[in-house]
């Protein structure tokens, strides 16, 4: 079953980028700007006293065991 994160009771509060998507549709010159926009963030996050890089498990909504994910989530109020 196929949804949006909309769809299934969530918020949308993180934004994930493929990898292999930035390497494959970016230019050089727009690689070379995220990287630096993304250098922004993390200076900023250090002087706000956090980590620089948060580290996030990340599951595609189409994945056939989506509604098991999200049934634990909501469990432990972490969704919707």
């Amino acid at each position: 079953m196929s949804r949006t994160l909309e769809q299934s009771g969530g918020l949308r509060k993180f934004l994930v980028v493929k990898t292999d998507d930035m390497k494959k549709y970016l230019n050089v010159r727009q690689y070379n700007q995220l990287s630096n926009l993304m250098g922004i963030i993390h200076r900023g996050r250090s002087v706000d006293g956090k980590p620089q890089v948060n580290e996030y498990t990340v599951i595609n909504m189409d994945e056939s065991y989506i509604d098991e994910i999200i049934a634990i989530l909501k469990n432990n109020g972490h969704w919707g």
